[in-house]
């Protein structure tokens, strides 16, 4: 091949061919935007296949209102419209391996007639065990992250002075009562790892529900008041057990349970349950007389369909 050049045109010259082959410098051809340059080849390309007419770039501003990126974009969004199904091929990584172990008995099956899919094959278990090894790495992260979180929670409790024996005050989910007040309960045990700590009161362990099970209360979810061995003024039960904890003498696996809602009751004094019961599903918010509130002889509230506006 021989190669002659003369400005603006290069001539490249073959032994097997009688023609040359000449290639034109085309100045018309520049791009003066901040867009990919993938596009101009695009177009180029649909120049030389007649889907568009030649030199389209220098009249795209005015076929397109984005000039050639807009006309690219357009046949590439109809391509992939239509043929994006029989592109993709989405699968698991146990479908991967399935696929391989097909693959591979298939080979043995018929060595001849079947082509060599060990390319193909290597390349679903690799991509199966880096998916892998990806999810491991994630978890560990993840998991590391959650120890150090527990362990700032830690440090800053026992920097706190929480300790057996200290006062604090639990947090109630504001969801679950209105207005809620915080729980004053006694620290009988305490996680230096997490800061999570477990409480009783005068009643006993304090519980979520009442149950034999104790679980720890999370750093978030209370704060102290006094630490142990200083003054504050408690209801004199509730200070006799904080001596009790405070001088050993506590036995949490003894004492009685109670959930932080009862405890919750009992300090505010409530004659009855605070949590509000599930009212009427009257069809379209219209009691009638087969209304669940009336035939029960009680008032509808906000919880019912009727929001409590049918005046029943």
């Amino acid at each position: 091949m021989v190669v002659k050049t003369k400005p603006p045109e290069l001539e490249l010259c073959f032994d097997d061919k009688d023609a040359p082959w000449s290639v034109y410098n085309d100045p018309g051809i520049r791009q003066v935007d901040g867009y990919n340059c993938g596009p101009i080849a695009c177009l180029k390309v649909m120049e030389i296949y007649g889907i568009i007419p030649k030199n389209s770039v220098e009249e795209a501003s005015v076929m397109h209102a984005q000039g050639y990126h807009g006309i690219v974009m357009e046949y590439y969004n109809r391509f992939m419209k239509r043929y994006e199904p029989d592109i993709w091929y989405n699968v698991s990584g146990a479908r991967s391996k399935k696929i391989a172990k097909e693959m591979e008995h298939k080979e043995e099956e018929d060595d001849q007639s079947t082509p060599n899919h060990s390319v193909a094959k290597a390349h679903l278990i690799h991509s199966s065990e880096s998916c892998n090894i990806a999810m491991e790495k994630k978890n560990k992260r993840q998991e590391e992250k959650a120890n150090q979180a527990l362990k700032q929670c830690g440090d800053a409790a026992v920097k706190s002075g929480v300790s057996p024996g200290a006062v604090v005050t639990r947090k109630v989910d504001g969801r679950t009562y209105y207005n809620p007040e915080g729980l004053v309960a006694i620290v009988y045990q305490i996680n230096p790892r997490t800061g999570g700590l477990r409480t009783c009161c005068e009643h006993g362990v304090i519980t979520h529900d009442g149950s034999v099970g104790v679980y720890d209360v999370p750093f978030d979810r209370y704060s102290i008041k006094a630490p142990a061995g200083t003054f504050v003024p408690l209801p004199e039960k509730l200070a006799e057990v904080r001596k009790k904890v405070e001088d050993g003498l506590f036995n949490a696996k003894k004492a009685p349970r109670i959930s932080y809602s009862k405890v919750h009751q009992g300090q505010i004094h409530a004659n009855s349950p605070v949590t509000k019961a599930r009212g009427c599903g009257c069809k379209r918010g219209e009691c009638m007389a087969n209304c669940g509130c009336r035939r029960n002889k009680l008032s509808c509230h906000s919880g019912c369909t009727c929001n409590g506006n049918c005046g029943g």
